[in-house]
This record gives structure tokens, C-alpha cells and sequence, in this order.
């Protein structure tokens, strides 16, 4: 990163300076190079991990690359049936973060990666942090970005994600989150889009118990461990999150399911 972009605190600067404050980290997903024949799927994905882990092995083989790169380092060399599921999987809990303007943390935990990058909010900017697991030093190991710009480097890392996703494995294509983020809706928990009165928050939670029972049965000590709320304010399944979404937008309108009833 040049020099007429890096600061060392920005937040003293004057406004007119501080919008010049970039940074040199990219992280950006690209779709297959032709047209993939539509693969099949043995078993449906359940949570959300299983099905990113079933997505990047079909997007490897169609040819999809992961470019990541920075502080001090153009490319990461991320292969995408591993090194970038790990990302993906942790893609609802970054965007999360990055919207509350809270501290969020990206591991490339991969064997061979193994950097951790941490995104501190500070007003409207968001200072990221580069810490290696590994010989190789960062450099810098400090990056500054406005929150803006990484909001929508994620988002478009999710839209990018979920129509090649939806073009290589039709199967997929109408599970969430893929759905919305091929449809250019990346939400999470944090943006508040929906309200509810006290009879729509009860038909979004019955709906939301009748999924669970079609999906996983009536074992209710499950349910109840899968919607605990963990330190970082996330469900300890990411896929109850993306189940209650589809429970609130199919009574607020906003979805396919019948109203009044479980779901089909």
C-alpha cells in the first residue's frame, strides 16, 4: 500500500485526509470460467456449514477461484474446496459484526494460511489487523478501511458466492442463504428491515417450530441448543438464524410458505 493512504491513526485526521485512508486487503470470488454442467447432490446440506463445504467442493471443480490478498502479500493462495469454505463459513458472523460496528474476527485457519484478521470498528472506520500463525510477517500488519467499503467487499464476496453457487448446483440454488445472496439480498440479524406485531411474531414462531420438526424431529433439547445465544450474539447453528429469517419473511409477505400453517 502506497504511502499516501496509510496512516498510522487516522482518526486524528481531518476528514478531508481521512478519506483517503485505503487499504491494500482484497478478498473477492470468481464464478466459473464457462458455463458449468449442473452437478447433483447425493444428500441435501442440513446446516449451513455442511452446505458450504458441499458448495466450494463443486465450485473447485468447475473452476471458481478465491483472490485474497494483503498486507504485504498479493495473493494468499487460497484453494476453494478448503482454504475459502473456511471463509464462507464464517461469512453470517462477519457481516454481522461489521454492521453492528462491533469487534469481528476472519480466521483463515487453514492448514499452510493460518493468518487471523481482526476488524475493530473505530467511528466510521474500521481498523484491520493482520496476525500470522506462520513464519511469514505482515506488512504492514495494520490496515485502516472506512465501513462502508467492507461491508460491501463482503457483500459482494456473498452475491458473487451464491450465483455461482445457484449456476453450478441448481439443488442449492433455493436453500438459504444462497437464495437471497444469488438475488443480491445479503441481510443479517443486525439490520432491523422487519416489524412485527405480537400475532406475526407468533406465526413466525410457530412456523419457525414446525420447520424445525420437519427438518430434525421433535427433540426439543436439540431445538433449544441450536438457538442458544453464544458470546458473540450468534446461535450456536447458524442455519436456526437462516431458518427464522425465512419464517419472518413468509409472514411479513416476503417469502413462499403458506400462512397460518407449518411449512410445506
Amino acid at each position: 500500500m502506497g504511502n499516501d493512504c496509510w496512516f498510522q491513526d487516522p482518526m486524528v485526521l481531518p476528514g478531508s485526509f481521512r478519506e483517503r485512508v485505503c487499504m491494500s486487503f482484497r478478498l473477492s470470488f470468481l464464478g466459473p470460467p464457462v458455463e458449468p454442467q449442473p452437478r447433483g447432490l447425493e444428500l441435501v446440506p442440513e446446516t449451513y456449514e455442511s452446505l458450504v463445504m458441499e458448495a466450494c467442493g463443486i465450485l473447485a471443480d468447475v473452476g471458481c477461484r478465491a483472490l485474497v490478498g494483503g498486507f504485504g502479500d498479493p495473493d494468499w493462495g487460497l484453494d476453494v474446496a478448503y482454504d475459502f469454505s473456511a471463509v464462507m463459513e464464517q461469512m453470517p458472523k462477519v457481516l454481522s459484526g461489521i454492521r453492528a460496528a462491533r469487534r469481528v474476527d476472519l480466521d483463515f485457519y487453514s492448514q499452510g494460511v493460518e493468518r487471523l484478521l481482526v476488524f475493530e470498528p473505530r467511528g466510521e472506520l474500521v481498523e484491520i489487523i493482520c496476525v500470522s500463525r506462520t513464519s511469514w510477517t505482515p506488512d504492514p500488519s495494520v490496515e485502516w478501511s472506512s465501513r462502508g467499503e467492507v461491508d460491501r467487499m463482503f457483500t459482494s464476496l456473498a452475491v458473487n458466492f451464491g450465483r455461482a453457487v445457484s449456476a453450478a448446483c441448481p439443488l442449492l440454488a433455493d436453500i438459504q442463504p444462497i437464495a437471497d445472496w444469488a438475488a443480491g439480498r445479503v441481510m443479517d440479524k443486525v439490520m432491523g428491515i422487519y416489524s412485527m406485531d405480537e400475532r406475526e411474531a407468533f406465526d413466525a414462531m410457530s412456523r419457525f417450530l414446525w420447520k424445525f420438526a420437519h427438518r430434525a424431529g421433535d427433540d426439543l433439547l436439540t431445538l433449544l441448543g441450536d438457538i442458544s445465544l453464544q458470546a458473540d450474539g450468534e446461535p450456536t447453528d447458524p442455519a436456526a438464524w437462516t431458518d427464522w429469517l425465512e419464517c419472518v419473511r413468509a409472514v411479513k409477505g416476503d417469502g413462499t410458505a403458506k400462512p397460518g400453517g407449518p411449512l410445506s
